[in-house]
């Protein structure tokens, strides 16, 4: 499954339907493209190699799962692997989700096997007009997503803390 939003500063933000529309989208270099890829498909196979180019053995890692998060430098964009929280967690059974994402001069991909809510709720809020960063760059659309995933990951480290707290008491 493929989400594909295209920023161009000034106008609203678009919602794309096709690989061929994302890569007009990226080429024309006037604003901030974002694709979201869920799962494998053939499109989200030829998006990654034929729109953006990536590295063979960048696209061979976001399709194999349980890798330790990194940063790799590929000189014309950063890929980044990332954990988030799955959907439902505890304290007691913590499920995590990997998230991969490109992040290029003026777009960013990002690919998750599974539901990734922080992901979910940015593109929402975007798309609703309730944020703004995709106006800032891809850099700063980047960072947004980091962000939500550190939000969220944050109740989990404030929950251990307490246990550990009270069993020092």
């Amino acid at each position: 499954m493929l989400n594909i939003l295209f920023d161009v500063p000034g106008s609203p933000v678009a919602q794309l339907k096709t690989s061929q529309e994302a890569k007009e989208a990226l080429d024309s270099k006037k604003g901030v493209l974002w694709v979201d890829v869920r799962g494998r498909t053939d499109e989200s196979d030829a998006v990654l190699r034929e729109v953006f180019g990536f590295h063979e053995l960048a696209i061979e890692d976001v399709y194999s799962e349980h890798h330790r998060p990194k940063v790799e430098d590929y000189d014309e964009y950063l890929y980044l692997i990332v954990m988030c929280l799955g959907e439902r967690w505890s304290l007691e059974d913590v499920e995590t989700v990997e998230v991969d994402l490109f992040l290029g001069l003026n777009f960013v991909v990002t690919h998750h096997s599974t539901g990734a809510p922080e992901i979910e709720e940015l593109r929402k809020a975007i798309v609703d007009g309730t944020s703004d960063v995709m106006d800032k760059g891809a850099a700063f659309l980047a960072h947004g997503i980091l962000d939500k995933i550190v939000d969220r990951l944050r109740p989990l480290g404030e929950g251990y803390m307490n246990t550990i707290d009270s069993i020092e008491d």
